[in-house]
């Protein structure tokens, strides 16, 4: 079974910035994930 959560965060300016930081480097993470898996 697969259930599906929706939500809204309402984070502070401080828990705003850390997301959107730490949705980089995880984004960053992925891409060099990606290069080393094309490249193997």
């Amino acid at each position: 079974m697969k259930v599906t959560l929706q939500l809204k965060l309402l984070p502070t300016p401080d828990q705003y910035a850390a997301l959107l930081k730490t949705m980089q480097v995880f984004n960053d993470a992925c891409n060099f994930i990606a290069e080393v898996a094309y490249r193997e």
